[in-house]
């Protein structure tokens, strides 16, 4: 694993199958800081139906549906001549 600041460490993640991970930090030289934190979004399809996940400080999966709206009503696709 490895900050945006240098910081770095090794872990043994599992991930499970809702997306959650766990796990030990491996023994060496521990070197973590607090990084900022970031938006996220995860798409997936479940029995032909979508889903989203998303987290972080801003909504980035409403944000990026707001603005694909937003440009599709404005200056969306045109027919081409």
């Amino acid at each position: 694993m490895g900050g945006w600041t240098g910081a770095s460490e090794l872990v043994c993640l599992t991930v499970e199958d809702d997306g959650t991970a766990s796990g030990p930090v491996l023994a060496g030289q521990v070197s973590f800081v607090l990084a900022r934190p970031h938006p996220w979004a995860a798409l997936h399809e479940d029995g032909g139906r979508w889903f989203v996940r998303q987290g972080g400080p801003e909504r980035l999966w409403d944000a990026l549906s707001r603005q694909l709206m937003r440009w599709l009503k404005e200056a969306g696709p045109r027919p081409s001549a």
